[in-house]
């Protein structure tokens, strides 16, 4: 049997994260496998779907370096087939049109609720005549196809979940065509899936719903029941469900940040599966094609770690030739900042300072903000109270003064600086070094601290101590 796995996204909003692991997922499964990947666009919710969602969906996928093997299916393109399966389930008496209006079936939903009974299709027109059916078709009045539905358990194994038990009279008589002739999601699915022979179906937990309508409608065509593999949810630290609120939820946010596809594809890959050798998080592409399959996938959610993932990306980063990178890191410093205030040399090493532990590339212009903002936006460091008190005032005014009288500033003039006033004052180590990076350049950390000094210069130094004296 030739494994073939697929990803169907719908074209209404920005890739989410959740659905690029399930890409991905799917991907290396068929990958593993020797088998095809296949990239279709359900496009039926006609409200909601643009072309312009989805060519950033291509773009992401694209981005993260996922490829599919045939070309890609879009459903809109597909609705006579879809109607052809629907009305063959009619001819066959497992499906019926639905003249009921909207105001009729939200009618019948009220009662049923009101009388604590689950909101079920009563299946009222199912028991319609053929010559009533005729009638209605004839007078042109609207009509979706429903599925007539034989309550039992549906049972299945699912590769990630095991046994799963979805017990008779969890829904009624669902639609299959909407009075748009549009298809609903789990007719499409099943009838493209069945067409596209796909093998394996691995995608998010929530669709655990929709799988024993869709059983029931491969089982009513004829057509071979899948494989299916349902992932836990993605969580944010908190435990709770990852949302905007906790920050970037998109590929494209992930791209325009400047992470790298290997790093953010290699972190969703690990995201609720377990590598085979533990400790060891860092997979190439091949490896990850290698190693995966659905048993080592995890039944508990995952907690999406931003810490983790920033890790990970930085040691992709560290692989990048610095000369590959610079362009990218000076196109990103020239966009926020004005760099004519420094020449090309003093650029230079603010850009190496800078890119000494990127996390991802755009946190280049945070990590040399300090040499372009006024000293007056300098925000107050956390720990500044602790150190602002004596000796270590004492040692700050007299750093001050003597940045002061000084002609020429350069590295070896602080290095000579901070001995002489280590002596002086009787102050060394941490006692010596914090306060005048504290005062001088508003950081509690940072790269060697000479050179920032030297690349800040005297009335930038003065500017800052005086800042946060005032603090």
């Amino acid at each position: 049997m030739e494994v073939r796995t697929r990803f169907a996204p719908s074209p209404t909003g920005s890739m989410h994260v959740g659905n690029a692991r399930t890409a991905i997922f799917n991907w290396l499964f068929a990958r593993h496998h020797n088998g095809k990947f296949i990239l279709r666009i359900e496009d039926t919710d006609l409200e909601r779907s643009t072309r312009e969602n989805e060519e950033k969906l291509i773009e992401d996928l694209k981005w993260l370096k996922i490829d599919w093997d045939e070309e890609p299916v879009r459903q809109s393109d597909r609705t006579k087939i879809y109607e052809e399966y629907a009305l063959r389930l009619v001819k066959e008496k497992k499906a019926f049109f639905c003249f009921c209006t909207d105001e009729v079936l939200s009618s019948k939903r009220e009662k049923m609720m009101a009388e604590k009974k689950a909101p079920h299709y009563d299946g009222s027109c199912s028991r319609l005549s053929d010559q009533e059916i005729e009638e209605n078709l004839k007078k042109g009045v609207p009509y979706s196809i429903r599925f007539k539905v034989d309550q039992k358990d549906i049972i299945f194994q699912d590769l990630i979940k095991g046994e799963v038990n979805i017990k008779a009279g969890m829904f009624g008589d669902f639609v299959l065509i909407r009075s748009n002739k549009m298809p609903v999601y789990n007719f499409s699915v099943v009838v493209d899936d069945a067409l596209m022979k796909i093998t394996h179906v691995i995608r998010a937990e929530e669709h655990l719903s929709n799988t024993a309508r869709q059983i029931i409608l491969y089982q009513a065509l004829g057509f071979p029941v899948p494989f299916f593999a349902h992932t836990a949810l993605i969580l944010a630290d908190d435990g709770s469900k990852l949302s905007k609120r906790h920050g970037a939820t998109s590929v494209e946010e992930y791209r325009k940040k400047g992470y790298l596809s290997d790093g953010l594809f290699n972190y969703l890959s690990i995201l609720g599966w377990t590598p085979p050798e533990e400790g060891k998080d860092k997979l190439s592409r091949k490896e990850l094609i290698q190693f995966f399959d659905t048993d080592r996938v995890a039944k508990s959610p995952a907690k999406f770690d931003l810490s983790k993932l920033n890790w990970l990306n930085g040691e992709y980063i560290k692989e990048i030739p610095f000369e590959e990178l610079r362009p990218v890191l000076l196109s990103l410093m020239g966009q926020n900042y004005d760099l004519f205030f420094y020449n090309q040399d003093e650029i230079e090493k603010i850009l190496l300072l800078g890119a000494r532990s990127l996390s991802y590339l755009s946190q280049i212009i945070k990590e040399v903000e300090l040499f372009f903002i006024s000293p007056e936006n300098i925000s107050k460091p956390l720990s500044l109270d602790e150190w602002k008190q004596e000796p270590h005032t004492a040692l700050v005014k007299r750093f001050y003064e003597e940045v002061s009288k000084a002609e020429t500033l350069n590295e070896e003039f602080f290095g000579t600086l901070l001995k002489n006033l280590g002596k002086e004052l009787g102050a060394k180590g941490k006692n010596l070094f914090m306060p005048i990076r504290l005062f001088a350049t508003g950081q509690e950390h940072g790269p060697d601290l000479n050179t920032v000094l030297t690349l800040l210069g005297k009335n930038k130094i003065l500017k800052i101590i005086e800042q946060c004296l005032s603090f």
